[in-house]
């Protein structure tokens, strides 16, 4: 795998990467990393995929927006066959967690990781390593809390994403969440994100 690969996949950064090379007792590790190509990370990591509920073989669906959570295809009508390519496209580049289980209960883990692949050159660094993410932690947000390094409570607490509230949901109650936020003195978009978050009201 590249650099980059580990440390999206693994969430193992490049300092440290670089420090496993340099005669540490992990640099076996570092040269596996390097040597294995992400194919084979991918299917270890997720080899408990569920069957989707399309086949693989389906290249294209009447578009049944219901099934998602926000309407990023406003501009087809529902029922107009659409691309399933194109679906997982679209709701890729502006990544959400919810949709992002969507497309993998419907298309499968193995049809979305590849698009999402293909399509990296063409997206946004930050929306890459968003969607990817995403993707690990609705796969199996076992392994993604295992590889993948929690920010700071006050840092999550002022850009919320679901996944890391999810986690944190686990060490605090709602109420202490919310409390550590008012103390931040977050924006009121952010708090109502938040709260929406939490199933609470804004």
């Amino acid at each position: 795998m590249t650099t980059q690969e580990i440390e999206t996949i693994l969430g193992v950064p490049n300092s440290t990467l670089s420090d496993w090379s340099n005669g540490s007792r992990r640099e076996k590790l570092a040269k596996l990393l390097r040597a294995i190509d992400i194919t084979t990370v991918e299917h270890l990591i997720y080899k408990h995929e569920q069957k989707p509920k399309i086949s693989p073989k389906t290249q294209n669906i009447k578009l049944n927006k219901k099934l998602f959570n926000k309407d990023l295809l406003w501009s087809r009508e529902n029922g107009s066959v659409m691309s399933i390519k194109n679906i997982i496209s679209i709701y890729l580049n502006t990544p959400n967690q919810d949709d992002i289980k969507t497309l993998l209960n419907q298309f499968g883990e193995k049809r979305v990781l590849n698009v999402l692949h293909k399509n990296r050159p063409y997206m946004h660094s930050d929306d890459y390593t968003e969607a990817n993410e995403q993707t690990q932690y609705a796969i199996s947000s076992d392994t993604y809390t295992k590889t993948h390094l929690l920010p700071d409570i006050k840092e999550i607490i002022k850009n919320p994403k679901q996944r890391y509230i999810e986690i944190l949901t686990k060490k605090y109650s709602n109420e202490k969440i919310l409390e550590i936020a008012q103390s931040e003195n977050i924006s009121y978009p952010m708090m109502f994100q938040l709260k929406k978050i939490l199933g609470k009201s804004a």
